[in-house]
């Protein structure tokens, strides 16, 4: 892990689908060397498969508890857990193209 400055050790990445979210974690978890979670990927699991909520709420609850962390998801059942241990929060409010 690199040198993490200070206010950066734990990002929470919202945003809608397609807006950038897992590719701005990817981005920040080179330049500060912090494991990323994708939620899709905690809960989807393997092959695809959607968790029980109290299950997915568990994983992510261990993962929150880390000292460093990227986390990119937009679950707004676990929103409140993952921004009460945040220092950073980035929202992705980006216009949705149209192409007529």
């Amino acid at each position: 892990m690199t040198f993490i400055p200070e206010g950066f050790q734990r990002i929470a990445i919202f945003g809608s689908p397609g807006s950038g979210k897992s590719t701005l974690a990817k981005k920040l978890s080179k330049l500060l060397g912090s494991r990323i979670t994708h939620l899709d990927d905690v809960f989807h699991g393997p092959h695809w498969c959607p968790l029980k909520f109290p299950q997915f709420q568990s994983l992510v609850k261990k993962r929150v508890e880390e000292e460093y962390w990227i986390i990119d998801g937009n679950y707004s059942k676990v929103r409140p857990m993952v921004l009460d241990r945040a220092t950073l929060t980035i929202i992705l409010d980006l216009p949705f193209l149209t192409i007529s």
